[in-house]
């Protein structure tokens, strides 16, 4: 029933739609995971906010979603397990979220990661401003490198994986501009 017609219909809440999920095909489009993602795939409703965070610390990003004149919606991400790490990075002198902050894994492959650390979300929401890494295969983790709001760069090599840490600016070695 598309909105004019709910609003006709007496609808309460006219612009309700059917709840979504996609998954991201790297690159080649994004399929309709809906039908396969539970229960609350099911309903039609009001939702105005996302934030994305790892409620439950293990290693997989989790949802909340808030709806107009109805309940919150917690999706906690149950995949299988693979390799992960988390980073929170903090401001030297202040307990901040360096947000702006880019934090980048390496393995001992030479394969490399990029995040950025930021809590910008969709309407009226904020991300949990930690880092998430999955991390593919079974290379040793050979460093994590921080380049903080400002330009300093530092690195960290005995982190260990499966697990959250947190990077406060000036407690890692330096490491000079490439």
């Amino acid at each position: 029933m598309i909105i004019p017609e709910q609003a006709e219909a007496g609808d309460p809440h006219p612009l309700h739609q059917p709840n979504q999920l996609f998954h991201n095909l790297s690159g080649r489009g994004f399929e309709d995971f809906s039908g396969r993602a539970g229960k609350v795939f099911e309903l039609s409703e009001v939702s105005r906010g996302a934030a994305v965070g790892d409620v439950d610390d293990d290693g997989d990003p989790d949802l909340l979603v808030c709806n107009n004149d109805g309940p919150v919606r917690l999706l906690i991400n149950d995949s299988p397990p693979r390799r992960w790490l988390g980073v929170r990075a903090l401001l030297r002198d202040a307990p901040r979220d360096a947000l702006g902050a880019r934090v980048r894994v390496e393995l001992a492959d030479g394969s490399t990661w990029w995040r950025r650390v930021r809590a910008d979300a969709s309407f009226a929401s904020a991300n949990d401003p930690r880092v998430l890494f999955a991390l593919p295969g079974d290379a040793p983790l050979r460093s994590v490198l921080v380049v903080w709001p400002g330009g300093a760069r530092e690195a960290w090599s005995d982190l260990e994986l499966d697990r959250y840490h947190t990077l406060r600016q000036g407690s890692g070695r330096p490491v000079e501009e490439p």
